[in-house]
């Protein structure tokens, strides 16, 4: 099975890293086009003690969901829970998946209040994909 691996990095800083099954990927390539709706989600708990930097930081997942159900496909861990790691996340995601972007919403629990409104992307309860 191929598997995918890279690290995920911030101004030269290596803040994470990003792994996914491309196998599972290519074999459902032409499923993925038609998916409409995504999400995202990062949990503090499950965490690994090493290497030292992910001790408190996360581990994201993005799902797609087909036929009403969801399946995770790309995880990243995380050293920091900040908006440019969560750029860089969606940025590997968008390269990676073979989605229709200019008609997914991916669904988040991201708090809007705190979140900046930018050009390349929009967080209202949901980002618009097609502005990653």
């Amino acid at each position: 099975s191929e598997f995918f691996l890279q690290a995920l990095t911030v101004d030269g800083v290596t803040i994470g890293v990003i792994f996914a099954n491309l196998d599972m990927v290519a074999m459902f390539r032409e499923e993925l086009r038609t998916v409409t709706y995504a999400g995202c989600d990062g949990t503090f708990k499950t965490t690994p003690s090493s290497p030292k930097q992910f001790r408190r930081g996360s581990l994201m997942t993005f799902q797609i969901v087909y036929k009403n159900v969801s399946f995770p496909i790309v995880y990243a861990l995380l050293s920091m829970a900040t908006e440019q790691a969560y750029i860089s996340f969606f940025r590997v995601v968008r390269n990676m998946l073979p989605l229709d972007y200019d008609g997914l919403t991916i669904i988040t629990d991201y708090d809007s209040s705190r979140c900046s409104q930018r050009v390349d992307y929009n967080v209202v309860g949901s980002i618009s994909a097609s502005q990653l």
